[in-house]
């Protein structure tokens, strides 16, 4: 089942750049109701990412066993419902982005304290914040943006109804999700990829018994 899961993450984040790129199509082509939808669903794919992710990590910790590596335990924690995935999605993103951002100063002698820090921190949240509509709010945009929907007594084609507002903050999460998830593959390839990085982790966990 480890393979299975290093495989569906591979999967998801080629999908994650398809829905993102057909997304940009659509855009170019002024679709902007269906262009929404995807973004809406990169972004929700994103949340898939981060939640096998965050699994085959627990079973790397030695926090899961073997045995309790199966599609049950993924169903359990959300993996077919939508609402945990945008949840999950706006989570890793803030997870994930501070973390990226604290390696890169690293990288670049800076240290991971301090006032400069700080700043940056908060910055990265305000912009996360600035963007994210509610989950709630997220859903319901999903599905005005492919149907023609009834309000204030009139009937509305989805470009008609999805605001420019609304538009911008999908694209600019999906946008930033992509990116983040794009990060954390180069960094799992610079370890020669989940295996890698598995016997790496393990082997600093024996070392440190």
């Amino acid at each position: 089942m480890e393979d299975k899961i290093i495989s569906a993450l591979n999967f998801t984040f080629e999908n994650i750049k398809s829905l993102n790129e057909d997304a940009h199509i659509l855009k170019e082509h002024s679709k902007f109701g269906r262009s929404y939808t995807l973004f809406h669903l990169c972004f929700e794919e994103c949340g898939r990412f981060y939640l096998l992710h965050d699994y085959l990590m627990d079973f790397f910790n030695y926090k899961i066993k073997p045995r309790d590596l199966n599609y049950g335990q993924l169903r359990k924690l959300g993996y077919e419902k939508h609402q945990p995935k945008l949840t999950q999605s706006l989570d890793g993103m803030r997870k994930f982005s501070t973390l990226f951002m604290m390696i890169s100063r690293s990288q670049n002698n800076l240290t991971n304290s301090g006032t400069d820090f700080e700043k940056e921190l908060a910055e990265i949240e305000k912009k996360i914040d600035n963007i994210a509509e509610s989950e709630m709010e997220l859903d319901r945009l999903k599905n005005v943006g492919l149907y023609v929907t009834y309000s204030d007594n009139q009937f509305h084609l989805p470009d008609k109804t999805i605001t420019v507002k609304q538009y911008i903050n999908i694209q600019k999460l999906a946008n930033l999700g992509t990116e983040i998830i794009e990060m954390m593959m180069e960094f799992y390839e610079s370890k020669g990829g989940f295996i890698g990085f598995k016997n790496e982790l393990r082997k600093l966990l024996k070392e440190n018994e």
